[in-house]
């Protein structure tokens, strides 16, 4: 979710011509993280997800956190 949260913001700025053309710096810096946040981010997320999913806490499953005997 961070890299997701950062690659939205910083993805529009790479594809504005007028920011490349004026702040040619600030294009590669932003197009650094960008490419960093996606491959460094994104898998450990993915990892993160698949051991809850593993442990059974992910959000098909919420049974751990909801009290289904409320409902009744």
């Amino acid at each position: 979710m961070l890299s997701s949260a950062w690659a939205t913001p910083i993805g529009i700025f790479q594809f504005i011509p007028f920011f490349l053309k004026k702040y040619p710096n600030w294009h590669r810096l932003l197009g650094k993280i960008h490419v960093f946040s996606m491959s460094v981010f994104a898998p450990l997320a993915g990892l993160v997800y698949r051991i809850l999913d593993q442990w059974g806490l992910s959000a098909k499953n919420d049974e751990w956190w909801h009290d289904n005997s409320a409902i009744q």
